[in-house]
């Protein structure tokens, strides 16, 4: 009597491994591709188009994932990618086998801010490394550790920044960053705007930006954080004329 048996079907009754699948198996792995980097500058690089190509004033409303997954400004754009290429490198070093966004864990970020803390950063380039990692990751930057709070104070001033604004009285300050806060304009687009660039339609008050983001015009709604406060922003670029 003789008995037809194959290598596989031999190999899985009796339990032996094939040193070659093996080597194979454990070959693929590590020769996975490493896209890591070129998800990020995707992700950020979409970010960017969809947020230029909408108003950030009117996404203010818009809580869905769409409108949070957007970049408005070029300079952010930067600012995120440099930020998130630092920790793919900080991955690349001490987790070579994260190759790609997916892999990444909420521990590989806690780790990571654990040790830009310890650095002495500032809580300012602390918290725009962590916004920027929650930004490609599509998540809420709550679900990672806490970090130093980001105050006025703490925000690192350029020279000239420091020396160009010391003259401005607290009064135009205020009114300075209540017309930010309230148009969503900002500061060079604030700088550009004169008392002739107020718009009414429809019974609702705009700012005529002439040179937004990308070089488009658009018009920004001027909405106070309550009626008051809305009508003085619009006696101010009356009063501009």
């Amino acid at each position: 009597m003789s008995f037809n048996i194959t290598n596989k079907a031999f190999n899985k009754e009796f339990g032996i491994i094939d040193e070659e699948k093996k080597k194979t198996k454990k070959w693929n792995k590590r020769k996975q591709k490493y896209i890591l980097k070129k998800q990020i500058y995707d992700r950020l690089t979409k970010m960017l188009n969809d947020g230029m190509s909408t108003s950030r004033n009117d996404d203010k409303h818009d809580s869905s994932a769409t409108a949070n997954n957007k970049i408005y400004s070029v300079t952010t754009y930067k600012t995120y990618k440099q930020q998130c290429y630092k920790f793919a490198e900080f991955l690349k070093e001490n987790y070579p086998e994260i190759k790609k966004i997916q892999q990444v864990k909420t521990e590989h970020v806690n780790e990571y801010l654990k040790i830009l803390t310890n650095q002495g950063l500032s809580a300012y380039s602390i918290s725009t490394a962590k916004s920027a990692i929650s930004k490609v990751l599509r998540t809420s930057s709550t679900n990672f550790i806490a970090t130093p709070p980001r105050t006025r104070k703490s925000i690192k001033r350029s020279r000239y920044e420091a020396n160009r604004d010391k003259h401005i009285s607290e009064d135009l300050e205020r009114k300075f960053s209540k017309i930010t806060s309230s148009t969503g304009l900002r500061k060079k687009e604030m700088e550009a705007v004169r008392g002739v660039d107020l718009k009414e339609v429809n019974g609702q008050y705009y700012v005529k930006v002439r040179q937004g983001k990308g070089g488009k015009k658009r018009l920004a709604l001027i909405m106070g954080k309550d009626k008051e406060e809305t009508e003085e922003i619009i006696n101010i670029f009356k009063e501009a004329g």
